[in-house]
């Protein structure tokens, strides 16, 4: 689970600075979310599990990067909990 791991994902993020950086296996629920964020990057999309611990993918961008992002509405309805947890 990613809430003690903050910091060194920032360091990690400024140092090597990669366009998209995938959290798998983060553990949030939806209202931990948003305020999870890593510094110049933008949450595109994510799942997180309701029922279960653990689990879940997000998906974050670098800032100056453009993306089209799908609605989460529609990436949750292909997603099942610890089966098939996705994100696009």
């Amino acid at each position: 689970m990613v809430r003690n791991k903050k910091n060194p994902i920032q360091l990690y993020t400024q140092e090597h600075q990669p366009d998209v950086f995938v959290l798998v296996e983060h553990g949030l629920k939806d209202t931990e979310m948003e305020s999870f964020g890593i510094l110049n990057y933008d949450l595109a999309n994510y799942f997180c599990r309701e029922t279960c611990k653990g689990g879940g993918v997000a998906i974050d961008v670098k800032s100056n990067v453009d993306v089209e992002t799908v609605k989460q509405q529609s990436v949750n309805n292909m997603a099942i909990e610890k089966t098939c947890e996705t994100a696009v």
